[in-house]
């Protein structure tokens, strides 16, 4: 390491991580003119181009989504008045400045955690929902004119919280950030988990509940869009080969959901969670909408949950840009985050906007019914033709969706 970094510096290149990466490589950045010099150092086997590093900033989410298209004139959309429910772990962050005083706190359930860490989720969703970029122009949300209502919970599908919020707070669209616990998971720090863990005795991979079923009904009665994210879970693995074990897998924690029994260590094989469905419930649902993650380009993201789901129905039903997203965090600071959280908190502002377009064209908002049509059938078809298990119906566009409406 020490004769590459001298090379480096002969040739007048800075080494930007002065650390050996895989197959003795190193970073550098140094002036084009002085490329001949570094090729005849000894100690250079090839150099290459760093690829362009990626810059999912909210703008780059509205520009890739068509929300810019939106925006603009003539429509000059923003969701204004649009009532968003924002159901996390957490609050929001309710007096960032990107939200203008917009986002209310409900506590009313008495239901109210501050957290630094756990909030950050929260209110970087939020912030990509509705934030209007008054501290950073880059993160300017989806639906900056929309008003945000932060519902922390405390149990998995929150659907007392739901029935009584929607009425309560004249909710039009339900963006639900979270999924559940299945298949492998790296650790489960609630349960004082660290290694990587087999999660079963839930409702699995795919699976439709009962409970599930009365969500589905209170989406149908009150006509709110519930939106839910794919899941972070496709590439999860296990880390359940390597050469030391040959065919053998790693011993792991195995932790049962419905006992909350705890046993270790295991060896037991089970799949890599992509190898099949991945989506996990509520995310299983009829009525609402399912958004996966794509990349800046197009490409779908190697965490992002995909189907079927176990009835055979297509999941998930869009996707959006939910990698490297620059958004709000709390203390009026703003960072990047990746996950399908992101590219759920996109499709929600999306639909805010085209709420506010079927508004002004006709007496009240869209019947849930057409609001999901106006969203599924206006989306860039991706993947393989026509809807497939990865990609849904394709990237949702906010340009032709509210154009249509």
């Amino acid at each position: 390491l020490a004769d590459a970094l001298e090379a480096l510096a002969r040739a007048g290149a800075t080494a930007l991580d002065p650390s050996f990466g895989r197959d003795s490589r190193l970073t550098a950045s140094l002036p084009c003119s002085a490329l001949p010099a570094l090729l005849r150092e000894e100690e250079v086997r090839w150099v290459e181009v760093v690829s362009a590093q990626p810059r999912a900033w909210n703008e780059q989410c509205a520009s890739f989504s068509r929300v810019d298209v939106a925006q603009a004139a003539p429509l000059g959309l923003t969701g204004e008045g649009v009532h968003v429910a924002i159901m996390d772990e957490y609050s929001v962050d309710a007096t960032h400045g990107d939200f203008g005083g917009r986002v209310t706190e409900v506590t009313d359930y008495g239901w109210a955690y501050w957290d630094a860490t756990g909030n950050a989720h929260a209110t970087n969703v939020a912030g990509t929902i509705l934030g209007d970029g008054a501290g950073k122009a880059a993160a300017r949300g989806m639906a900056p004119g929309a008003l945000g209502y932060t519902f922390p919970f405390y149990r998995w599908y929150a659907l007392d919280a739901k029935v009584t919020a929607f009425g309560d707070y004249a909710i039009e669209i339900d963006n639900n950030s979270w999924s559940g616990w299945n298949g492998w998971e790296a650790s489960l720090p609630d349960v004082g988990l660290s290694w990587w863990t087999w999660v079963s005795g839930s409702p699995g991979f795919g699976d439709y509940s009962a409970e599930i079923g009365d969500l589905d009904g209170l989406a149908a009665d009150t006509g709110v869009l519930v939106n839910f994210s794919s899941g972070n879970q496709a590439d999860d693995d296990g880390n359940w080969l390597v050469d030391a074990y040959g065919e053998y897998p790693l011993a792991h924690y195995h932790y049962n959901l419905s006992t909350g029994r705890i046993d270790f260590p295991k060896y037991d094989r089970h799949m890599v969670d992509g190898d099949g469905g991945c989506i996990s419930p509520p995310a299983t649902g009829k009525n609402g909408l399912v958004v996966g993650s794509v990349d800046e380009r197009g490409n779908l993201s190697p965490f992002s949950g995909h189907g079927p789901v176990s009835d055979g129905r297509v999941k998930p039903d869009l996707v959006a840009v939910g990698e490297n997203v620059l958004s709000t965090f709390p203390g009026d600071l703003h960072g990047t985050v990746s996950g399908t959280s992101s590219a759920c908190a996109v499709v929600s502002g999306i639909a805010a906007l085209v709420i506010e377009a079927w508004e002004r064209n006709h007496a009240s908002g869209p019947r849930l019914d057409v609001l999901r049509g106006l969203l599924l059938h206006t989306a860039r078809d991706a993947g393989r033709p026509g809807p497939d298990y990865d990609f849904g119906w394709g990237v949702a566009d906010a340009g032709a969706a509210a154009a249509l409406a």
